[in-house]
Formats: structure tokens, sequence, C-alpha cells
């Protein structure tokens, strides 16, 4: 093993710490006979370690090996810049001299890990394979960071372990795969992450990897992991091979969080095969929070074949998910597809789990698997919080088990379906449900057999302003009946037609956590001005029941007005109905002929003056009829102001 921890007392005694930085490079042959020019990678880092404080490059050439028990077992320590300096490992370089290197450098076939860098130190490596240790091939420790740029970990007993408040960053060139073992690595076969500080950030891919839980990766114990867009997460699945006994692609456990940032590329977990949470686990006080994330094509033998969410408790959220702007795809920038479970795709088990703006596409049930299934199902003491989602042409008994909580906003379903026993297909069935509460708003359930309610229960079942096609078990005074006009379900398109009954049906939903903008980030609601509001539906309905807001012709039945103060007192501006609080919210857009009710209160030490651009004035309040966009100003002025009057 090459071993440097007694590097920075040597430095001390042979130079001071103004050395300038320097290149060296690794090689043998007529080429290599510089004073910078080393046979072994062991003898370029003692030389750098001797050069003191100043950053180096130790460049690696095709012309040596470094497997086995000397340089493809390394120890790095105090390469920082108050001890050694930064340090740069690059290879792939055909010989000595050169400054263009052509491929990677193999490492590795060791005993130990190929890199152990500890101590604080900061180093990158580049063009590099490390490759067949019988350890891990990189371990990180002691607040130590290291970079990965074009690096290849792989064939390894293990993959990349990051611990004791280290970073580690793999751009998106850097793979981490075929590492790992089913039965003999407990945890995270392509990375394992732990201990406080510790973080580990990836733009490129781990694949293959494989760990009892945690297949590609296992966060715990106060580590942070950022998948940047474009990253991938992929197992083994295409091979027939298990990635993992629970979370086949990521294990997020006690203390762990995992931030996924989609943006302009999706964040992909893909292909991973696992008894529970084959894309996704997360456990306990473990955390994820989910931006433009792509789950597909994972199968689980029980449960959780996309996320299983489990032990998080329900006062905070353990999952969000959710799409962002930047995302260039219309509909399917969050979402879940094609993936294959014997119980459900998602279970939540005394968990509170928020899922928003999300498709559910074309997943389906294992054959054979017993009827009592569902995309999501909420156990006793979780809860589902679910708005602007599309469940379309997944092959399902239910769409929901609920034994829990679940609050449904503004999703459609349509084009689901199941396999009767007898041979054919069927709808499938909205829920069902034996305890819990479950409450359905603003929403489109189509090609449905309704809901089953267990016969010898009553569970808490309620909703409003949803359009559906089968009233079993739905609640009176939750629906209206009716077929909803879409754009292609077939092609996978559930957004609604300008003249299907569900635009401009409802008005806004109940739930404090819901937020106004639809699956397109659309705000929303806006006005159809071919479109009746609230005809079906709730009366003066803007609202579109389902995940999408129809654009197609926005009328002009909805103005701004805005309220603007004056004068250099203080005061505050409120309405009725409710939306502007000026102070802080001076806008606010109401329906054509909308009478509002503005009230002035001045703030201690000032006095209301009077309004401007007021049709109809009492005092501190204002009356005024929203008939176009409109600016109404509310003037306050200091209770001690002296007027040219002479009189204050």
């Amino acid at each position: 093993m090459s071993y440097f921890k007694f590097i920075f007392f040597v430095a001390g005694l042979v130079v001071g710490p103004s050395a300038l930085a320097a290149t060296y490079y690794v090689g043998v042959g007529a080429q290599c006979n510089a004073p910078n020019h080393h046979e072994s990678l062991s003898e370029a880092l003692l030389a750098a370690a001797i050069n003191g404080t100043e950053n180096d490059e130790i460049r690696l050439t095709n012309t040596v090996s470094y497997l086995g028990e000397g340089d493809g077992t390394n120890t790095l320590s105090n390469w920082h810049s108050s001890s050694l300096g930064e340090l740069i490992i690059a290879g792939g370089y055909a010989n000595c001299g050169d400054s263009v290197n052509a491929a990677n450098a193999v490492l590795g076939d060791g005993s130990s890990a190929v890199f152990e860098v500890n101590s604080g130190s900061m180093v990158t490596l580049r063009n590099l394979q490390l490759f067949n240790s019988q350890s891990r091939g990189l371990i990180v420790d002691e607040n130590s960071t290291v970079n990965l740029e074009a690096v290849d970990v792989s064939s390894n007993v293990a993959g990349i372990r990051v611990l004791g408040g280290s970073n580690v960053t793999i751009d998106a060139g850097s793979i981490v795969q075929n590492n790992g073992d089913l039965n003999n690595i407990p945890k995270g076969g392509g990375i394992w992450c732990f201990g406080v500080n510790s973080q580990v950030i990836i733009a490129g891919a781990l694949e293959q990897n494989q760990a009892v839980s945690g297949g590609n990766m296992y966060i715990e114990d106060g580590c942070f992991v950022l998948l940047e867009g474009g990253s991938r997460i992929k197992g083994s699945r295409g091979l027939f091979e298990y990635s993992a006994d629970d979370g086949g692609g990521i294990m997020v456990h006690d203390g762990g969080e995992l931030v996924a940032d989609g943006g302009a590329n999706r964040v992909q977990i893909t292909d991973h095969w696992a008894f529970n949470g084959s894309g996704i686990y997360v456990h306990g006080t473990g955390r994820a929070t989910l931006f433009n994330t792509y789950i597909a094509r994972n199968m689980a033998d029980v449960s959780g074949a996309g996320l299983f969410a489990i032990d998080g408790g329900n006062s905070a959220t353990q999952v969000y998910m959710d799409r962002v702007a930047s995302c260039p795809f219309l509909i399917s920038c969050s979402e879940f597809e094609q993936n294959e479970f014997d119980g459900n795709l998602i279970e939540i088990n005394n968990s509170k789990v928020n899922i928003n703006r999300t498709l559910f596409d074309s997943n389906s049930y294992r054959f054979g698997s017993l009827d009592i299934n569902s995309l999501v199902e909420v156990r006793p003491g979780s809860t589902l919080q679910l708005s602007g989602s599309n469940f379309i042409k997944n092959e399902t008994y239910y769409l929901i088990q609920n034994y829990g909580t679940s609050e449904i906003t503004h999703v459609t379903a349509a084009g689901n379906f199941l396999e009767e026993s007898g041979g054919g297909t069927n709808d499938s069935i909205v829920w069902f449900s034996t305890m819990g509460s479950l409450r359905f708003e603003n929403s489109i359930f189509q090609d449905t057999q309704g809901g089953e309610n267990a016969p010898t229960t009553t569970p808490d079942i309620s909703g409003k302003c949803n359009l559906i096609d089968d009233s079993t078990d739905w609640p009176m005074g939750s629906y209206t009946i009716g077929t909803a006009v879409f754009n292609n379900v077939a092609g996978g398109d559930a957004r609604q037609q300008s003249s299907s009954p569900g635009v401009d049906m409802c008005l806004q939903d109940t739930f404090a956590w819901s937020v106004d903008v639809d699956i397109e980030f659309q705000d929303s609601p806006v006005n159809e001005n071919t479109n009746p509001q609230g005809n079906p539906g709730e009366p003066g309905g803007l609202y579109d029941a389902g995940f999408d807001e129809v654009y197609d012709n926005i009328g002009n039945d909805e103005f701004l007005l805005t309220v603007q103060r004056e004068g250099s007192g203080d005061g505050f501006v409120i309405s009725d109905p409710l939306g502007i609080s000026c102070g802080t919210d001076c806008t606010e857009v109401f329906f054509n002929g909308t009478l509002v009710t503005l009230t002035a209160t001045p703030f201690t030490g000032s006095d209301f003056i009077g309004w401007r651009g007021c049709p109809l004035v009492n005092n501190n309040e204002c009356f005024i009829s929203v008939t176009e966009s409109t600016t109404v100003y509310a003037e306050f002025q200091p209770d001690d102001l002296i007027f040219s009057d002479g009189f204050d």
C-alpha cells in the first residue's frame, strides 16, 4: 500500500511552505527521463508531498501498470492548502510530457481501497478507472473532499464510502457501476454515505450496483445527497438480477436526506428489482425531495415498485415530489412509468407523502398477483396529499387503497384497467377502504367501476366537485355524473378539451397545502369563455376539474384589482372578498362584476386621508365593482403632519 500519513512530517523537514506548484508524470521509457518523471505513483506522491503546500498534479501514463498491492492501493492524507497542498491525479496519458490524455488509467486489483482519502484532503481524480479492489474502490473520510471527473468506479467489492463530514462530487462523465453483492454487502453497493455533514453530489451515473439494502446507494445518519439534472440511477433488472432486498435504487434511512433536482434534464431512477421500494425506499427520519424525477421500469416482488415510505410519522412530510418550471416536457416532468408491482406502486406506511403534478403512466401489476393491488396504498397512521396528477393507462385493480388519511385534489384518472379472472379486462376501481379518511376534490375519474368500501365498515369517504362515470359507493353531493372530453387518452394525453364538462366546473379546493398551479405549470384558474362557469359543478366555478387548466379560449371575465398606497404615513388595506392584504399582497384577480369592499386602516402614528380612483367612498371604505383592470389609491399621512394652511 502507498501510505502517506507520514508525508507532512517529511515535508516539514525538507522544504518550507513556499515551493511552486508542480506537475509530475509517472512512466518509464526514453521519454520519461526528466526530474519530474517517476516510475511509480508512490514515488510521484512522495515528490509532490516534499514540494510543500502548493497544489500539485500527477499524470499517469500508459507505460506502467497501476494494479496490485503497490500503486493499486493508496492512502492520501493531509493533501490540503495548509499542509501538502491540494492534489490532482489524472490518468490516460500516452507518455511523459504529454499534455492531452487519451484514455483512463486503470488502478486497483489490491486488497485495500484503490484510494482512501482522509485528514481533510482536497483531491481531484480525473480520467481513471478504480477497478477490482477487494475493498471499496474509494473511501473518503475525515472532512475530506474528492472530485471525480471522468472516473469509472467498477467491479470492486463495493463502490464508494463517504463518511466523517466528507464531500464527494461525481461529474456527468463519471460512473459507479457493477460493484457490490446481494449477500455480502449490507449497505450501498454503489455508494454508502453516512455521518453529519457528509455530502455527495451526483451528475453522472450509478448503474448495476448491488447490496442487501440500497443497491445503488444507501444514505443515512446526517448524509446529504444531491442528484443533479441528467443523473442516472439504473439497476440490473434488464439482466434479470435483483438490485437489493429493500431499496433497489436508493435507500434513504434515518438521518439521511436525498434531493433530486431534475431541472431541465430529469433525474432518472430506473430498472431496479427488489422486494420492497425498488426505486426509492425512505425510512424513519430519512427525507426525500424529488423534482423532475423519472421513476420507471422498476419491479417489486412485494410493495413499492416506485416508492416505499415507512415510519416517518405524520408531523412532517417524509417524501415530497413535484415538477419545476424548467422542465421542457409538457406533462411528464415528474413521472412513474412502466413499473411493475405485486402489491402496489407506492406504499405509505406510518409516513406522510406529498405528490404534486406527477404523471402515473402505464404501470402494471405482475402476472399472478392478488386482486388486492393498487397504484397507491395508504396504511394506517399514514397521510397522502396528492394534487395535480394524472393516472393514465395503468393496469391496477384499485387506484387507491386507503386505511389512513388521503387528500386528493385536481387528479385525472382515465384509461386504467384490470384483468378479470375469467379473461378479458374491466375498468379499475377508484378506491378500496375499510377505515380512515379519504377525500376527493375537483377531480375527474373516468373509465372506472366507482369505489369499493368494505361491506362491513363505514370508512369516512367525502368530497366535492368530482366528475365521475360510476357512482358506486361515492357519497351524495361529492360528484357529478358526466363524460369528460379528453385530447387523446390512448395516446397518453388526458388533458381536457375546451368543450369538456369538467372545464370551469369547480370553486377552489379546501386543502391548505395545495397550490393553484397545474401540471403544465400554468396558473389556475382561468376562464374558458366558451364554457359556462359551474354548469355542471359549483356555481361560479372557474377551476377546471382534473390535473390541467384549459387555456384555449381565455375570456374577459377576470380582471386585476390593484391597491397602491400613497403618502408618507403607514397603513394597510384589506379586501372583501379576501385576496388583497396590502401591506404585503396588493393585487388580486376577481371575476367580472365582483363587488369588492376595500377597507383602509392606518397604523399608530398615521391617519388615513382618503381614496383616489374609487367610484364609491364611505369614509375608510371603498366600494368597487370589478369590470376592468383597475388601480385604487389609498393615502396615509403622519398624524402630526402640518399642511400648507398652517393646520394639521
